[in-house]
């Protein structure tokens, strides 16, 4: 790592030159003329400093001034700017003087080539090796002056730059200018400062992304604009209400693009170990998004109302498995079985199968809301914890407020309705008041293995087979594409594979409490 400066000199060139290349701190006084070093260290002692190295470029080292100053007067510019002192400061024990002068000599050709004379001499005074550069202001052919401007410094640390990745040295990424004196004490002392409020932003917003986007619009929101773009050479940040970018290294290393990107990972991974230690409790995904959404708003509340540090969690994203649907052969051999011997529970699976009731609504299910045209669906039978942390059974509203809805009968179930109805729960018997959504589920579960049916729940019930089995009905749907939305809803009931087919479920949906009534007979509107 090199760190250079370059400064105009105005009063004399041979004190500078007498600096950097004094005969009594001199173990070599040429690179081309290389002397064996002293065996007596204290030789090379002359106060704080020691000289190392000393070489000329387009001029000798011993007579670097007298052949300097003959240019100057040569084009009579003997005034001004009469040299120009440059420095390149190595990181400790990173190079050997050898080494330190060798680079140091190349950057002078690299720089200045044959134009200039370049005094090149390697100091060791405050504990690291570094290079004092006196350049000729003149040119020594045109007489031209140098022009040490801004570009001219930069192509001068760029070439160091170069010179030290070559020599495989350490290289500053991010070469930072000086603090302004006030916003130094200023963050000294506490104060709030432009540099301060956003590293507050930031602090902020890392706390709570994972990923660059939660990132940026954390930083939107606080009213901040921030470009991470790879492509640039230098990420920024800026206010909202201020067009100019403050490059983020200013801020601090941790503020880097690669500092914010490595505190971002730190947050992702304390949720991810978190969340694999749920994992391998065998927990479901389901149960473990409710976790987290516990735990999100306990952080929450914890941000409100005691100022923690928030933390972004992401949910564990749930994969959809294929519905199991019977099949219509499926189907026909579950029909076929419920009907041969029939008792109330077959009854039950029969009703869920011909109008697509949930398993809740079965069981909650009274004679008072069964009639010879539709069954009125208001409410739902489920387990709950209650006391003493054990299960009971209540009857509450259903799962949606579009789920209070009225579903015509098919003619066929009318006998078995009449056969079975009373005063109680459709699904009751002597011995039972009524039978729960859990037993329903077991008893189900029996009847599909003696019918040889592949395993499937309840829920299978709601979602038969839906494809049209003949022409006129692919051809009904071709001509009413409304009507396939309509068929695949699961608040209409199934019974259409049957006839008659009820054309109007699949023109309006009772679900959706709109009436067909033109052309229909009375029977068959859904109010």
């Amino acid at each position: 790592m090199a760190v250079t400066k370059i400064w105009a000199i105005k009063d004399s060139l041979s004190r500078v030159v007498d600096y950097a290349a004094n005969p009594d701190k001199t173990i070599y006084s040429d690179l081309q003329k290389v002397i064996h070093y002293a065996d007596d260290s204290n030789k090379t002692i002359n106060g704080k400093e020691k000289a190392c190295f000393v070489t000329g470029v387009n001029c000798n080292a011993d007579t670097a001034f007298e052949e300097m100053y003959a240019v100057q007067e040569r084009f009579n510019k003997v005034n001004g700017n009469v040299a120009y002192h440059a420095y390149q400061s190595f990181k400790t024990d990173e190079v050997t003087p050898e080494q330190c002068h060798r680079i140091g000599v190349q950057l002078a050709k690299d720089m200045w080539g044959t134009d200039y004379q370049v005094l090149v001499a390697t100091h060791f005074n405050t504990g690291t090796y570094h290079n004092h550069f006196v350049i000729n202001s003149v040119n020594m052919w045109t007489g031209k002056k140098f022009d040490c401007n801004k570009k001219a410094y930069y192509k001068f640390r760029d070439l160091s730059d170069k010179l030290c990745e070559k020599e495989q040295l350490t290289v500053i990424k991010n070469p930072s200018g000086k603090t302004p004196r006030s916003m130094y004490y200023a963050e000294k002392r506490g104060e709030p400062t432009k540099y301060n409020l956003m590293r507050t932003a930031i602090n902020y917003a890392i706390s709570i992304s994972v990923n660059q986007a939660q990132f940026r619009k954390a930083l939107e929101k606080q009213g901040y604009i921030i470009n991470l773009d790879p492509r640039l050479k230098y990420a920024t940040i800026r206010s909202v209400n201020n067009t100019k970018n403050t490059r983020l290294y200013h801020l601090g290393e941790q503020y880097d693009r690669d500092g914010i990107f490595s505190r971002m990972r730190e947050n992702d991974v304390r949720i991810r170990s978190f969340t694999n230690k749920l994992i391998s409790y065998n927990l479901s995904y389901q149960t473990i998004n409710d976790i987290l959404i516990v735990l999100n708003l306990i952080l929450k509340f914890g941000e409100s109302e005691y100022q923690i540090t928030p933390v972004k969690i992401n949910y564990l994203k749930i994969e959809k498995h294929e519905m199991r649907v019977l099949s219509k052969s499926e189907q026909k051999i579950l029909t076929d079985y419920l009907i041969s011997d029939n008792d109330i529970y077959k009854f039950g699976v029969l009703l869920t199968l011909y109008t697509g009731i949930r398993i809740g609504e079965l069981c909650a299910l009274t004679w008072n809301d069964v009639n010879d045209d539709y069954i009125l669906i208001n409410k739902t039978m489920y387990r709950t914890k209650g006391e003493n942390n054990k299960t009971e059974i209540k009857v509450g509203s259903p799962k949606t407020i579009s789920s209070n809805r009225r579903i015509p009968l098919p003619q066929s179930l009318l006998p078995y309705i009449r056969k079975y109805k009373n005063n109680g729960y459709v699904l009751s018997t002597k011995k039972q008041q009524f039978c729960e959504p859990r037993l329903m589920q077991l008893k189900f579960a029996k009847m599909i293995d003696k019918c040889g049916i592949e395993k499937a729940n309840f829920h299978a019930l709601r979602h038969p087979y839906v494809k049209p089995t003949t022409k006129k009905f692919i051809t009904f749907f071709e001509r009413f594409p409304g009507s396939r939305i309509a068929a695949h809803s699961c608040l209409i009931r199934y019974s259409w594979l049957m006839p008659p087919f009820p054309v109007f479920l699949f023109l309006k949906s009772p679900a959706l409490h709109i009436q067909s009534q033109s052309g229909l007979p009375e029977r068959y509107r859904p109010y």
